[in-house]
Order: C-alpha cells, then sequence, then structure tokens
C-alpha cells in the first residue's frame, strides 16, 4: 500500500527518525508562526508500531525533485495472509 501527498514532505533532519517516539519536524514550528507545535509525535510511531506488529514493513521517503510530498509504502508478505496448513475454514 502507498500513501502520498503532494506537500513539503518529511524534514530531512527528521528522516531517519520517524517512527520513534516525539520525533517532530521543526518545519511543523515554522508553519504554525513559531508558536508551539500541537500533539505529542506519537502518531507515527503507534501506527509503525501496530503495522509492524502484523508482519509489515514501512518506509518513508520523499518524492524526487522536482516533484514533492511525502511517501509512506507499507508492505506485508504473502505469508501474512495466508493460513496455515490444516487450519480448518469454518
Amino acid at each position: 500500500m502507498t500513501i502520498s501527498d503532494d506537500g513539503p514532505g518529511f524534514a530531512p533532519e527528521i528522516m531517519d527518525r520517524i517512527g520513534e517516539p516525539y520525533v517532530r519536524s521543526s518545519k511543523r514550528r515554522r508553519l504554525n508562526g513559531g508558536g508551539e507545535t500541537t500533539g505529542l509525535g506519537l502518531g507515527f510511531f503507534i501506527a509503525k508500531t501496530l503495522l509492524e506488529r502484523s508482519g509489515a514493513t514501512v518506509d518513508f521517503e520523499n518524492r524526487a525533485y522536482p516533484d514533492r510530498g511525502a511517501v509512506i509504502k507499507i508492505r506485508w508478505g504473502r505469508s501474512d495472509f495466508e493460513r496455515p496448513l490444516g487450519f480448518a475454514a469454518t
């Protein structure tokens, strides 16, 4: 599954830390006029953790110039969706 937008993308300084708790972009502070940021910075952490527990891999990237925007790719292996042998269908 691919999720993408056409916004400014992820800030370069957080690309290696997306999915860790409390990671925020300084870009958000600039967009808010220098005021305090909202939220706790837990959204990506919670989503990534739950997806990985289901067997998914989650990748974050920005579109290549001249395009712009964030891209999140979520992948599951086929085995994550197949029933084990011997499982009786009800």
